[in-house]
């Protein structure tokens, strides 16, 4: 889907990868020039959606020197909400479901470990990788080149994980898996991201 079709909900494609980039994780804090680099758009511009964002009290900002450090007000009653929406229309989760999606034989597909965690606001570092667990009879090695044009935009590597279904219905006897799904687990929409897909096809 194109960002553009979001821009009922945000104002412009640039606030929207803004939010984006502030939202994914509870502790991200960036100064203008690192999200202009993490959002590709235009340091001058930047400022002006930061400074727009500030005064409706969607972000924070706190001066570090000479830097203004920009931070998403997770004290916002709706700050979940927002997080939600950016995860779904133009976060992580979104662009790794919709290069699932269009693999018929990805069942379901979970974020895992470090990134999973700090999503869902666990304490800790900033993650260096992603890792995914993909059920399913899926070859890995397909897998491996779908995924890997991602990583420049994502800024992240990704481990992908394949697992058979019926791996995944046994996964309670299994170690890796029942040490997986007893720490912070992100499922992603595949079902809802498929009938997108149709949708816009339609």
């Amino acid at each position: 889907m194109n960002e553009r079709a979001h821009l009922p909900l945000f104002r412009s494609v640039a606030q929207e990868r803004i939010l984006a980039a502030l939202f994914e994780h509870h502790d991200v804090e960036l100064s203008i020039g690192e999200l202009a680099t993490v959002t590709g758009v235009p340091q001058p511009t930047v400022t002006h959606e930061v400074n727009r964002l500030l005064a409706g009290a969607t972000v924070s900002v706190r001066r570090l020197g000479r830097s203004r450090l920009v931070s998403a007000n997770w004290d916002l009653p709706w700050a979940e909400h927002i997080a939600a929406i950016m995860a779904q229309t133009v976060g992580v989760p979104h662009k790794i479901a919709t290069t699932l999606a269009q693999m018929a034989t990805v069942e379901r597909a979970f974020l895992f470990g470090s990134w999973a965690a700090r999503h869902l606001g666990h304490d800790g570092p900033p993650p260096q990788d992603l890792d995914l667990l993909v059920v399913g009879d899926v070859d890995w090695l397909a897998l491996s080149s779908a995924l890997r044009p991602l990583e420049p935009d994502l800024r992240l590597d990704v481990n992908p994980v394949v697992i058979s279904s019926a791996g995944w219905d046994g996964r309670r006897t299994d170690p890796f898996l029942s040490t997986v799904i007893e720490r912070p687990l992100v499922e992603l929409d595949l079902d809802g991201t498929r009938r997108r897909r149709t949708a816009c096809r339609g």
